[in-house]
């Protein structure tokens, strides 16, 4: 703050020690003013400095950050891309396999159905050759106790 002493007007009676004197401490002052508003602007300066310097060390962590933050991001992404390709891969195997398996158990199906069609001929057969032993037990049996017609055996059989 400013000190000033009581301001007197220029008069005739002042000479001219008293003017300069009153200029000395006039300058003085206004020195005086000035230094200290150099100093407070100077501090600011150094105050500034140190600012900018904490700003620019964030700005620069930020941007360190962020590059690590994008790498994580891309990795994640790359990641992400590979688990598609891989889950489209196995669906696709999945659907070749169930596919397969399909034509598989149909083939088995047809199998097992020419199989059981099979065994029906056997026992149908089966049951014919039965009946026809039966019918030449029964023709030699009547042999033995008669004369048999040998067209009538071929008509049994």
């Amino acid at each position: 703050m400013l000190t000033r002493g009581p301001r007197r007007l220029l008069g005739a009676d002042d000479g001219v020690e008293d003017v300069l004197e009153r200029t000395r401490e006039r300058r003085a002052l206004r020195q005086g003013f000035l230094r200290r508003a150099a100093d407070a602007v100077s501090l600011l300066g150094e105050e500034l400095a140190d600012e900018d310097a904490r700003l620019e060390a964030e700005g620069l962590r930020l941007a360190a950050e962020r590059r690590e933050l994008e790498g994580a991001i891309a990795l994640a992404r790359r990641q992400r891309d590979l688990d598609d390709a891989e889950a489209k891969a196995s669906l696709v195997a999945s659907r070749e396999a169930r596919s397969w398996a399909a034509e598989e158990a149909r083939e088995a199906d047809r199998r097992q159905e020419a199989t059981e069609e099979r065994a029906r001929e056997l026992l149908a057969w089966c049951h014919s050759l039965e009946q026809q032993v039966e019918l030449r037990e029964a023709a030699l049996a009547s042999m033995e106790g008669g004369s048999v017609d040998r067209a009538e055996l071929q008509k049994r059989e």
